[in-house]
């Protein structure tokens, strides 16, 4: 995946104060307690105690330093100026000239533990813990980069520069990526890879590709339609496909699903072929978990409609389309009922009041 992917809006608050802070943040953040209040009077001058306290507020909800302490919103200088009981806030302006500034930074990452991010089992931590999320998760990189930034505020980690933890973001996705990859494919034979690799190729006598084919369900109720989504099934089943032992989250199979349903066939082809197999193998995996049902409950719509009576003299095409009803029927019996049930996240949705498999007319025929 490319390494800059964030948005130039991003980048701009990376580290800054936003426009505005809600009376929520100002009560959490800047507020000071005892032992701040203590330890900031024991410094000379308005400027001083005032600055102090607006450099340990700031790392605080920023997670770093600024380069200019003063300039931070006016509800934060008010807020932190009425605490200290500092009249004159506009004070602080002589304190970004002198050289407190820089013994109070070093003061405070000493007193209150501030570290940086290549200390000693940091960048294991939070690598650790953006595994967790990109493994069972399927955030985009710009939302793991906004979690990794909270994290590390939150355990009082000073913020590196941008494309730092950009690239550490992009390096931990892209292993996970790399793993679901290799997990899926691991229990494909070349045969299988073969048959799949077939699948974007075009069908004989067609401009259409085989996944192309197994993309389309019925959307018809007739007979027709029924026998080509039960050799959709036969297609499907006959390319062997089983995912290995290893628990992989279903939101992951569901996403690389999703993906090979949705864009052409040429974008299928044109990805890595690490990647490509297991595009291939979660959609053939995900299609035949819910093929059956889809063509049951097909099935149990035909079934339901009177064919009977309909027409006074019969047409050579109906003669036709009951002969095909009767194979569909004969076929719709083979499938097991088992299948039926099988539940797949974000795919073929049951709709309410339809039934799961045949109806009763059509197990009896």
């Amino acid at each position: 995946m490319p390494v800059s992917f964030l948005s130039t809006t991003q980048r701009e608050r990376y580290g800054c104060y936003p426009d505005a802070l809600s009376s929520k943040e100002l009560a959490c953040f800047f507020h000071l307690d005892d032992d701040d209040r203590k330890w900031i009077a024991t410094k000379r001058r308005d400027s001083n105690r005032l600055g102090y306290a607006l450099q340990l507020t700031t790392v605080r909800f920023l997670g770093t330093f600024l380069e200019d302490p003063a300039a931070v919103p006016g509800a934060v200088l008010h807020t932190l100026s009425s605490q200290l009981g500092i009249a004159d806030a506009a004070c602080v302006l002589a304190y970004r000239e002198s050289e407190q500034r820089w013994r109070h930074t070093t003061e405070i990452r000493a007193r209150y533990g501030y570290r940086e991010l290549a200390a000693s089992g940091v960048q294991f931590r939070l690598g650790r813990w953006l595994c967790a999320l990109c493994w069972t998760g399927t955030d985009r990189p710009s939302v793991l980069f906004d979690y990794a930034n909270g994290w590390l505020i939150g355990h009082k980690v000073l913020l590196p520069g941008v494309t730092v933890l950009e690239r550490f973001v992009a390096e931990v996705r892209s292993r996970m990526e790399s793993r679901l990859w290799r997990l899926l494919v691991c229990n494909v034979t070349d045969a299988q890879r073969q048959r799949l690799n077939d699948l974007l190729k075009p069908a004989e006598g067609s401009h259409q590709s085989w996944l192309d084919r197994l993309r389309k369900g019925p959307v018809r109720v007739s007979a027709p339609a029924l026998v080509r989504a039960l050799q959709r099934i036969e297609t499907v089943r006959g390319l062997g496909i089983k995912l290995p032992g290893t628990h992989v989250p279903p939101s992951r199979i569901a996403a690389l699903a999703r993906f090979a349903r949705t864009v052409k066939v040429s974008a299928v082809a044109r990805l890595p072929d690490a990647r490509r197999i297991a595009t291939l193998v979660a959609f053939v995996h995900c299609l035949e978990a819910s093929a059956p049902a889809s063509s049951a409950r097909h099935g149990s719509d035909m079934s339901c409609r009177p064919v009977v009576g309909l027409m006074p003299q019969p047409t050579p095409f109906a003669r036709s389309t009951s002969s095909a009803a009767r194979s569909a029927v004969a076929m719709c019996s083979s499938v097991p009922v088992g299948a039926t049930r099988t539940r797949v996240p974000d795919y073929s949705p049951v709709p309410s009041g339809r039934q799961h498999g045949p109806s009763s007319a059509a197990r009896s025929a």
